[in-house]
């Protein structure tokens, strides 16, 4: 070979790792060269060569075969040993970026931990002061801080069911309150009042009887008889043991007695005689069994029920007395005399100091506030006024249109109550001099109204012959709509966000355009003056201070619904809108649908059904393309709406079906029967799936919760159940109706279920938890079903002659509230007030009557409250004084709690000593 090849051949076997090179020195030893040492192997052969004076064709081949062979493994293993390098250093790099990838997630998922701790923390706190403000509103009896308490806690805590029920229970202050009406008397009712245990209610009328009545059932119990002329006034003995009533009439002088009856049993014990003339007034001392009576014969009588006597002189006036009552200490009494002249008489005093104030006009009434530093007025020209001896200042409220009549305080002495002969009675906040609400419904002059013990009614007497009891925890309907003569047969919010929509027994419809109603009822610019019977009289108009208007629509011609025979009167009209708003069905008595046009009602074509029977509903799918309707023939039939045709077979039953529904995406219906059998259907193949079973009574309606996942169905077994399609179960029975419930629905955004039944009420409960939430009671007459608003908090209820519209959301409550009555947000100043150890003193509560009055729940959530501030706070005396009431409350509830197991209280205190 060439000596140019050689030398490049020997260039690529020196070019070898590491073991290539120990072989080449090897070599170049053997050669006698043991001494060279480089490691450049292309001038090491060369000089090997030069050393050997030789060219490579010199070279042994077999030598120069072998040591080519070894050059080619030492290249192959540094190529080896390179390529492993690189992998290590590869698998190096992926293994470091996987281990900063798992590092960079477990970062997030400690940061995502972290965050959903302190969100259960800040939930926690949250509910917690939600509940602690909820118990201070349980110690504090002014139901203006009733009602703003619940405000901020549900603006701290929304998602709080008790909250809301709070809130809803302590919404005092609308007109439109629902009341019993009690009836009876044969004439005007001059005086009501309300037993101290507050479960009956006692009136003294000009038919010359005093009633007694069951505040519960509005029940007449019995009847005082025995005065010959009117009876004027008519209370109750502090005890609640006896009632003392008075007699006479200012110009007929036949009856100027008092008697004094058994407040359990109605019998008579005695009389007691002394004025000349009429008894205008008696009044109660408070801790005596002593009555003070004003007479039209220009005297005022003090008198021991015990001695059965007069004790005292009489007080003396010019003029006939209206009225009189004692002080707080017993020690005065306070007159109001027809001269004008209000006289306060010292009875300590051996002349009886009077001291005389005059407003220009009559008082009509007088009466102490319960700590003694006011005293109220009612005067005859509309005024009332309030004058406080710390300040010797006189405070006025205007605001009634004629002479106030009577005037009470509230137990707490922040508010007062009066009734006027302008027909109202209103409730004023002593404080801010605030008109806080009107109530209207009595059709004459009212003579009195008073608190309850408990404050959450108020009773009003009228010349109009009736006795009202207002029950102020319950939200009246916003609007009543009266639908003049036809009775309504069903009754839904039209796809116009703003219409109600009625269906009357004659075929025809009925329609309200409340939209703009709704609207400034929330902005709090609709007239405070309107009320139903308003709607009732005007409703044949286009009223524009409504806003409102009304269309009827006829829905068959006159001949057809002469001739419309078949049904009877078991058929029901009602009528039914697609999803999607464009399309409505509306029943007729052949049994025949028609199809309308949802925005003008117009009958677009009819679809007879097959039904051997009257229609009982109808549903459209969510694509508005189907139609099940049901009927007592045992039945439910599926319809293609565009096609007008029955799609088969039917759906049969063992009995007469009386709801039905599709689920969200159209794949299932729901039937519900008389016989109390649910049945889930595949929409697509009409086949059977499965029953539900439970209810022990018809199902009236049944509808899918919005994801599809829950059924809710009413029931004449009084209950409501939710029940869950993946589990073919019972979930939730909701019951607390007292009559058969013949709806239930979903809100639209499915937090709530609204429940109605034929005890006139409306239920709205948690539709995750089944909590009961509150209660709307006002309906005149038996409930036959609701409808939600597709997106306000506005719920619809309908009887046969009225549909009711009612808020059913807080957040809907406060903005009325804040809007319309000056409810606002509370200050900083006030926030600071309600913390908890400022409430203590505000409420007067400490740990002490926390544990003689309140309940376990209560006292828990106090503990929970101290146990949060304790590990809030940087003060180590403060952190202590928490612990320390913490501790106190959780020992006292290790034996005394019986919603929690005594383990569940050793846990919290041993958390409480670490």
């Amino acid at each position: 070979m060439g000596r140019s090849f050689f030398l490049a051949f020997c260039c690529l076997l020196l070019a070898f790792s590491a073991s290539g090179q120990q072989n080449r020195y090897e070599y170049l030893k053997k050669k006698g060269l043991g001494n060279y040492k480089h490691e450049n192997y292309e001038e090491a052969i060369e000089n090997y060569l030069a050393a050997l004076h030789c060219d490579e064709d010199e070279i042994d081949q077999n030598e120069l075969a072998g040591l080519i062979k070894e050059a080619q493994r030492a290249r192959e293993e540094q190529l080896i040993t390179a390529r492993d390098s690189a992998r290590r250093a590869q698998h190096r790099a992926e293994e470091n970026a996987r281990m900063a990838r798992e590092a960079e997630k477990e970062a997030n998922r400690q940061a995502q931990i972290a965050r959903e701790e302190r969100g259960r923390a800040e939930r926690r706190t949250r509910e917690v002061l939600s509940n602690i403000l909820v118990s201070i509103m349980d110690t504090v009896k002014d139901r203006t801080t009733q009602f703003r308490l619940a405000e901020y806690a549900a603006r701290i805590d929304p998602e709080n069911p008790r909250v809301t029920r709070k809130l809803i229970d302590n919404y005092y202050h609308r007109e439109d309150y629902y009341h019993t009406t009690l009836y009876g008397h044969q004439d005007g009712v001059r005086r009501a009042q309300f037993s101290p245990d507050g479960t009956r209610v006692v009136s003294a009328s000009w038919d010359k009887t005093a009633k007694v009545w069951d505040v519960a059932t509005g029940r007449e119990l019995f009847t005082l008889t025995g005065h010959e002329d009117y009876v004027r006034a008519a209370v109750y003995s502090p005890d609640g043991a006896k009632i003392v009533t008075s007699s006479g009439n200012d110009w007929a002088f036949k009856d100027m007695s008092i008697r004094v009856w058994d407040a359990n049993t109605g019998a008579q014990l005695y009389i007691l005689k002394g004025h000349t003339k009429a008894i205008r007034s008696v009044a109660f001392a408070n801790h005596s069994n002593r009555i003070v009576t004003a007479s039209h014969d220009n005297t005022v009588r003090i008198w021991d029920l015990d001695k059965r006597m007069e004790v005292d002189p009489p007080l003396e006036h010019p003029s006939s007395v209206i009225t009189a009552a004692f002080s707080p200490d017993e020690k005065k009494v306070i007159t109001a005399a027809e001269d004008g002249v209000v006289r306060v008489w010292h009875l300590a005093t051996k002349k009886r100091r009077v001291t005389e104030v005059t407003f220009g006009v009559p008082a009509i009434s007088v009466t102490y506030s319960h700590d003694g530093d006011k005293v109220l007025f009612t005067l005859w020209d509309g005024r009332v006024a309030i004058y406080d001896f710390k300040t010797s200042k006189y405070t006025y409220y205007t605001g009634h249109e004629n002479a106030v009549i009577s005037g009470v305080f509230s137990a707490n002495d922040s508010l007062i109550l009066t009734a006027s002969y302008d027909g109202t009675a209103r409730l004023w906040d002593v404080g801010t001099q605030e008109e806080l609400f009107v109530l209207r419904g009595h059709t004459n002059s009212l003579f009195s109204a008073a608190f309850s013990p408990d404050e959450h009614k108020i009773v009003t007497a009228s010349i109009d012959k009736t006795v009202k009891i207002w029950h102020l925890d319950n939200p009246p309907a916003v609007m009543v709509l009266p639908t003049d003569s036809f009775a309504i047969h069903s009754s839904v919010f039209s796809s116009g966000r703003g219409q109600v929509l009625a269906a009357l027994e004659n075929g025809s419809f009925m329609v309200w355009d409340v939209k703009k109603q709704l609207e400034d009822f929330a902005r709090g610019q609709t007239k405070t003056d309107i009320g139903p019977e308003d709607l009732e009289a005007r409703y044949s108009y286009e009223i524009n201070t409504l806003h409102t208007k009304m269309r009827v629509f006829s829905i068959f011609d006159r001949q057809r619904e002469m001739a419309a025979t078949s049904g009877g009167n078991a058929w029901k009209h009602f009528a039914a809108f697609s999803n999607d708003g464009k399309k409505a069905v509306s029943s007729q008595k052949d049994k025949s649908l028609k199809l309308l046009d949802a925005n003008s009602l117009e009958a677009i074509s009819t679809l007879p059904t097959t039904h051997n029977k009257f229609l009982s509903s109808a549903c459209f799918s969510p694509d508005g393309e189907k139609l099940v309707t049901t009927s007592p023939d045992s039945t439910a039939r599926i319809w293609d709406v565009q096609g007008h045709r029955e799609l088969l077979p039917a759906l049969q039953h063992e009995s007469a079906v009386l709801s039905a529904a599709f689920s969200p995406d159209g794949i299932l219906i729901a039937t519900a029967t008389f016989g109390g059998r649910i049945r889930i259907w595949d929409a697509a193949t009409h086949e059977a799936l499965f029953d539900l079973t439970g209810h022990k009574g018809a199902v009236n309606s049944v509808v899918f919760s919005h994801d599809g996942n829950r059924l809710l169905s009413s029931s004449f077994d009084k209950t409501a159940k939710v029940w869950s399609l993946a589990a073919r179960g019972e979930l939730i029975s909701l019951t607390g109706h007292t009559a058969e419930v013949f709806s239930a629905l979903y809100a639209p955004d499915s937090s709530k279920i609204a429940t109605v039944s034929w005890d006139r009420t409306i239920k709205v409960w948690d539709a995750f938890s089944g909590v009961f939430l509150y209660e709307m009671k006002g309906h005149d007459d038996y409930p036959w079903g609701i409808s939600f608003h597709p997106a306000e908090g506005l719920l619809l209820s309908f009887t046969s002659g009225k549909v009711y519209l009612w808020w059913i959301d807080a957040e809907s409550i406060i903005q009325e509230a804040t809007s319309r009555h000056a409810i606002s947000h509370l200050t900083p100043e006030q926030i600071g007030n309600y913390n908890l150890e400022d409430s203590f003193d505000y409420a007067g509560i400490t740990i002490e009557h926390l544990i003689k009055e309140g309940n376990e729940e209560q006292l828990f959530n106090f503990a929970e409250y101290f146990m949060m501030k304790a590990r809030q706070t940087g003060n180590r005396i403060q952190k202590e004084e928490y612990r320390q009431k913490a501790k106190q409350l959780c020992q006292f509830l290790v034996g005394n709690a019986w919603l929690h197991p005594t383990e569940f209280y050793e846990e919290r205190l041993s958390s409480i000593g670490n």
